[in-house]
């Protein structure tokens, strides 16, 4: 064997102790396992497939969420309108029991709904009892005496409520609250037809109105939105009264300082029960009324009558966005909508609001 077919053993190499290597400034490093790689990084974006099933997993899951959160907000929104209600009713019958006839004036403000506080406004009984003796004097020119000008009888002044000082409440759109008379039907059934017919106690008409001046309705108080809720002095609800509403016109402009509805002087307004039901019918015909009664600043329609405000026995809280979604009458899909997708609150003795199933 030459020497050339020896397989020649290297010589170990050994560092000395203390003496470090410095690595060559464009040496290229090494990952463990032997891998060489030279400091660049090369990024991997998403591919079209990735961000597309993305995409329908977010939709997915909005399409389940989303229900639940439109659900639990308009629940939300239910709820506050029943405590508002509620602690506004329970205020007014509190009042009430301590200071006479006091409840709630519901109407519209440019779309929105709201609810003032009002109280009777018989002016001062003792007043009309015993008017003073003193000059008369017309300064603003309407023929009568400026200390007569509302003077009234007690039968005339038990009609008329004022819109009393108290915060004017906003009921959380786009729910509204409305009489649920709107929905009844009267108890005279015609057993001839079957099911047996009734009667409906409002028009789709009069359910669909907006406008609390529309005197071209049958019944000019027959408006979902402008209706009041009253408790007498022993707390009891007070059911079908008539109800005409006093705002102070102080800068006269023809509207009421705190509802912004138009007001006037009226000699008429339109009654609710009687032979007069639905007509203009003066003041003065009232039993025991005085002659020539006027009164200032009354919520009047277009043709200058006091509205009738009948005080309710119960409510109902309706999504007023999703009834103007259906066509209006002669239609009924809004009636329909009402009677079986509004919430009924009934109130009790004590002022108490007691809600009813849906659709009831």
């Amino acid at each position: 064997m030459t020497t050339q077919d020896r397989c020649v053993r290297p010589t170990l190499y050994r560092r000395p102790l203390g003496l470090r290597v410095e690595p060559a400034a464009n040496a290229p490093t090494r990952r463990p396992g032997g891998l060489r790689y030279t400091g660049l990084v090369h990024a991997r974006g998403f591919t079209l497939v990735e961000i597309t099933v993305v995409i329908i997993i977010i939709a997915l899951l909005a399409a389940i969420v989303l229900p639940s959160v439109n659900s639990m907000w308009r629940q939300r929104n239910v709820s506050t309108a029943e405590n508002m209600v509620k602690g506004a009713l329970e205020s007014a019958r509190a009042a009430a029991l301590r200071r006479g006839d006091r409840g709630l004036f519901f109407y519209l403000d440019d779309g929105v709904q709201k609810m003032a506080p009002i109280q009777a406004d018989p002016i001062d009984l003792s007043f009309i009892d015993n008017p003073p003796t003193i000059p008369a004097v017309d300064l603003d020119g309407n023929g009568m005496p400026d200390d007569q000008d509302n003077m009234v009888t007690r039968p005339v002044a038990s009609l008329r409520f004022r819109i009393s000082d108290g915060p004017i409440l906003t009921v959380p759109a786009p729910l509204r609250v409305c009489p649920r008379v709107v929905v009844d039907t009267d108890d005279d059934n015609n057993p001839m037809t079957n099911p047996p017919a009734q009667t409906l106690l409002w028009s789709d008409l009069e359910l669909s109105n907006d406008d609390y001046q529309a005197a071209a309705l049958t019944d000019a108080q027959k408006q979902r939105n402008f209706f009041t809720l009253v408790f007498d002095r022993d707390g009891r609800l007070s059911i079908d009264r008539d109800i005409v509403i006093h705002d102070l016109d102080r800068d006269n402009n023809g509207f009421g300082d705190r509802t912004k509805l138009r007001v006037d002087k009226a000699t008429d307004y339109y009654p609710l029960t009687g032979s007069a039901a639905g007509a203009a019918t003066p003041f003065e015909s009232l039993p025991g009324a005085a002659s020539g009664v006027v009164m200032d600043d009354l919520v009047v329609d277009s043709a200058g009558v006091a509205l009738n405000f009948p005080g309710a026995d119960g409510l109902l809280v309706y999504d007023d966005d999703a009834f103007r979604q259906f066509p209006p009458p002669p239609s009924i899909e809004r009636r329909k909508f009402v009677q079986e997708r509004s919430q009924p609150y009934y109130v009790g003795r004590l002022g108490e609001i007691i809600p009813g199933p849906v659709g009831e």
